[in-house]
């Protein structure tokens, strides 16, 4: 089975819905899945493309939330139902945090959410809507993890300090110190930085994925971590300081990666 793994969003949905028929017309992949940060805001509701017309996708489209989306719109929609029609009417399914999927002989898990870097933290812990992932979340997330022995995660951060090596922007230090460490959350050295809530995920996981593929820093980069392969996949909107826009293809018979560059909008 050939999986395509996109990149944050932030509600480019022509770029979107291009790489996603691209994948399809040209490597025949079978399903599709976005790491966060798609657009879950009231005001795109129900996506349009931009050009009008509603539209549905070739593929199944997975999905989590990033920490930019309106957490509480989207508790709301999934609580209330509209959710569930994304599914029917736009072939795009909704992977809350600590769930599981099957796609064909492999298992997936998702835990979405991270911290804001450039703002304060929103949302209630009770009522499942904050931006972060909670502890909470992370240690049912590890449990369904480690009982069906997932063999890729996605996530839209990655956890910090254990050697993934992701680094910080250095623009945001004082914005981090201001909305993160003084507000009692910790996101680790700006050499190796990510989420306290994946890493509580990461020290109670009893089964190591394959790899765990995450977005949010708007960047390419590849970490093995105790045999773990870590793989952030960037951004399609254009804010990953490439001039082309850079999706990933899984095949998950062979574990081989292929990276397709979505073509320049007509």
């Amino acid at each position: 089975m050939k999986i395509l793994i996109i990149g944050d969003t932030h509600a480019t949905w022509h770029r979107l819905y291009d790489g996603i028929t691209q994948a399809y017309a040209e490597h025949h992949v079978e399903a599709a899945i976005q790491v966060g940060d798609f657009g879950f805001f009231k005001q795109y509701a129900p996506i349009p493309l931009g050009h009008g017309g509603s539209f549905r996708f070739p593929i199944p489209l997975h999905i989590i939330d990033g920490n930019h989306e309106d957490h509480a719109w989207l508790r709301k929609r999934l609580d209330d139902g509209p959710a569930r029609r994304w599914a029917d009417e736009q072939n795009i399914v909704f992977q809350p945090r600590g769930t599981t999927s099957q796609f064909c002989d492999i298992t997936i898990g998702f835990c979405g959410g991270a911290l804001h870097a450039d703002r304060h933290q929103q949302g209630s812990i009770d009522r499942g809507t904050t931006n972060w992932v909670t502890n909470r979340e992370a240690e049912r997330a590890a449990a369904v993890f480690t009982a069906e022995q997932v063999d890729l995660i996605i996530t839209h951060s990655c956890p910090h300090s254990i050697g993934v090596g992701m680094a910080g922007n250095p623009f945001l230090a004082e914005s981090v110190e201001r909305y993160i460490t003084r507000k009692g959350h910790e996101s680790g050295p700006s050499s190796d930085c990510g989420e306290p809530g994946l890493l509580r995920l990461w020290a109670q996981l009893r089964h190591r994925p394959k790899e765990w593929v995450f977005g949010h820093f708007h960047s390419h980069r590849t970490a093995v971590v105790q045999v773990v392969h870590f793989r952030c996949v960037g951004a399609i909107d254009g804010s990953d300081n490439r001039i082309d826009s850079v999706m990933y293809i899984l095949d998950t018979d062979s574990w081989a990666w292929t990276t397709m560059i979505l073509k320049p909008p007509h």
